[in-house]
């Protein structure tokens, strides 16, 4: 089994706007889930949202504006991020290209199939709606 997810896409949009998209739990909400609380400094605590699906409880790993982002979180839904059995470590890379922004998106650590399966099929759904709010303006 793979242990990582790994996803690279180019977006039309200036680096300073995808990281406000991808930073800032307003329009994270809008993206990722349907809520987000995002204390953006290293160690901050953070938490993502689905209706039907409960909250996703994170520490963030580290912020480097506007280029890096990452953040760790529990493989199980509304238990707190220190009671997680299992965590997996997401990273965000944003390069400036050419009138856009390349986007890197890594996720590992994955302990079994299922959870990656389930994340791989969700990262796909997830930055599709990134970059159509991205698109939307």
């Amino acid at each position: 089994m793979d242990d990582r997810i790994e996803r690279e896409l180019r977006i039309e949009a200036p680096i300073e706007r995808v990281w406000q998209v991808v930073t800032d739990p307003a329009y994270v909400a809008r993206w990722f889930g349907d809520k987000a609380e995002i204390d953006l400094r290293p160690g901050g605590a953070a938490m993502f949202g689905w209706s039907g699906h409960g909250d996703g409880h994170a520490v963030v790993e580290r912020v480097e504006p506007p280029r890096e982002f990452a953040f760790r979180w529990a493989r199980e839904h509304d238990v707190p991020f220190e009671q997680a059995a299992t965590t997996t470590l997401v990273e965000f890379s944003l390069t400036p290209e050419q009138g856009g922004t390349r986007l890197r998106l890594v996720e590992s650590g994955f302990a079994d199939e299922t959870h990656h399966k389930e994340n791989s099929a969700g990262w796909d759904a997830e930055l599709a709606d990134l970059v159509g709010l991205l698109a939307a303006g």
